[in-house]
């Protein structure tokens, strides 16, 4: 087969287009294979770096639910605790208040029967007063003449009867 010659005007050497071609498309096919080889290299490490923030993004939401449970669980506690705190709380005023009750109900008894006492007296009371009138209403006087011309009398009431409160 005949293939052109072309002659280096500046070194004089000789090349044919077929070696020249020959070794532009294996250098080419370097470059090629290289870029290809770097390409993937790439896409393995960007392949990694998903994956690893894949994983971190799992372990993130793994230890979020966690946190957000274990917060939860405490703010559970905490309004239970709440919770019986102010139902002791209400608890210990209820109790309170009972005392209170039943201090004012033995005070409210104890002047009801007070009240029962004075009125009881007040009518005692009352009744030796009208016995006292009733007594002072029938004394009769006794009068006598003291001297026989004489018309002065003196008088003299009757004996007292007594009554219960021995007046």
């Amino acid at each position: 087969m005949n293939e052109p010659i072309i002659t280096c005007p500046h070194y004089k050497l000789e090349v044919r287009p077929t070696e020249f071609a020959a070794s532009l498309i294996q250098a080419t096919r370097k470059k090629v294979v290289e870029r290809e080889r770097a390409v993937a290299r790439r896409e393995s490490a960007i392949a990694a770096q998903r994956a690893e923030l894949a994983r971190a993004v799992e372990l993130a939401e793994q230890q979020l639910t966690t946190r957000l449970k274990t917060e939860r669980e405490i703010a559970a506690e905490e309004a239970k605790k709440a919770q019986l705190s102010e139902l002791e709380s209400k608890s210990q005023e209820v109790a309170h208040l009972q005392r209170e009750l039943h201090e004012c109900e033995t005070k409210l008894a104890e002047a009801k029967n007070v009240e029962a006492e004075l009125i009881r007296k007040r009518g005692e009371l009352e009744d030796e007063k009208r016995q006292l009138a009733l007594q002072i209403e029938t004394r009769v006087p006794i009068c006598k003449p003291t001297s026989k011309g004489n018309e002065r009398r003196s008088c003299v009431f009757a004996p007292n009867v007594r009554g219960k409160s021995g007046v």
